[in-house]
């Protein structure tokens, strides 16, 4: 098997619920990772983890399964098509990079970095990419003094998750945007203060 990707092949009637737990469980197995190395990554309970593999827990939280996911060592991407297997991928490389760079108070190259992915079309199944991408357009707006662009674009974002039932992971994003606009502004307010001590070194 290849060590990039994990692939489950799975019946065209089979419910996800027990999808994902054929899943996980066979990819804990390849990883050779225990239960309570998976449940101290995700910071849930063994019975929570145990329902999962079992097929006993059928509403899922996805933000907790790839939490349960990267406690393996990867990544999830669930496709919607039962023409393709359920795959382990890494799907949110540039996202993360543009997140990453708003954190570090690195405007123009998250800016950068953004302008590349965002007219991307993404299949219906890339919901944590586009997530993401949606979390990243709203903080470019804040740090290019937009607020109410800004504000709107969080709140539809938050609203349609919140509408297809998926609150906890309405929560997970609007903690993210928060997070990471307060970490981008600190080091941009860092960054400032370092570039007036050297103009005000140059002057002297």
């Amino acid at each position: 098997m290849n060590e990039k990707m994990v692939v489950s092949k799975l019946i065209k009637s089979e419910p996800l619920h027990l999808k994902v737990a054929q899943l996980i469980k066979e990819l804990r197995h390849y990883k050779n990772v225990t239960q309570e190395e998976v449940c101290q990554h995700a910071k849930i309970t063994r019975q929570y983890l145990s329902e999962i593999e079992n097929g006993h827990r059928k509403q899922l939280n996805l933000v907790k399964i790839q939490e349960i996911v990267q406690g393996c060592g990867e990544r999830l991407y669930v496709t919607t098509s039962y023409d393709n297997p359920l795959q382990i991928s890494d799907q949110t490389e540039k996202e993360d990079k543009v997140l990453n760079s708003f954190a570090e108070g690195q405007i123009q190259e998250a800016e950068r970095l953004l302008s590349e992915i965002r007219q991307w079309r993404y299949p219906t199944e890339h919901i944590m990419a586009k997530c993401k991408r949606k979390t990243a357009v709203a903080l470019s707006y804040h740090f290019r003094q937009m607020p109410r662009e800004s504000e709107a674009a969080l709140n539809r974002l938050v609203m349609g998750l919140a509408m297809i039932d998926c609150r906890e992971e309405a929560d997970y994003f609007m903690e993210m945007y928060y997070r990471i606009m307060k970490l981008g502004e600190k080091e941009v307010m860092k960054r400032r203060r370092v570039l007036r001590k050297e103009q005000k070194g140059a002057l002297s």
